[in-house]
């Protein structure tokens, strides 16, 4: 997979890496991940920053969050 660089330019650190592993996990298994497998991918945080991040992603418009389904993140900028 392409660095996503050029996809979103100067977003922080973190939230790159929560974009980039939806990304990946999406294209390498057809299914975006689990909010403990983001956890676990990005240094085991807290529940409350991996929502807090994917909040920011959803309302800077690279991904849209369910939480009332599994594995509820569909990404909007390919």
């Amino acid at each position: 997979m392409k660095p996503l660089q050029n996809w979103a330019p100067g977003i922080p650190r973190t939230r790159y890496k929560i974009l980039y592993y939806i990304k990946w996990y999406l294209e390498n298994n057809g299914v975006t991940p689990l909010l403990s497998e983001i956890r676990e991918h990005i240094g085991d945080k807290p529940d409350s920053n991996i929502h807090r991040h994917l909040h920011r992603l959803e309302s800077e418009g690279f991904i849209k969050v369910n939480y009332h389904i599994e594995r509820g993140i569909e990404v909007l900028k390919k």
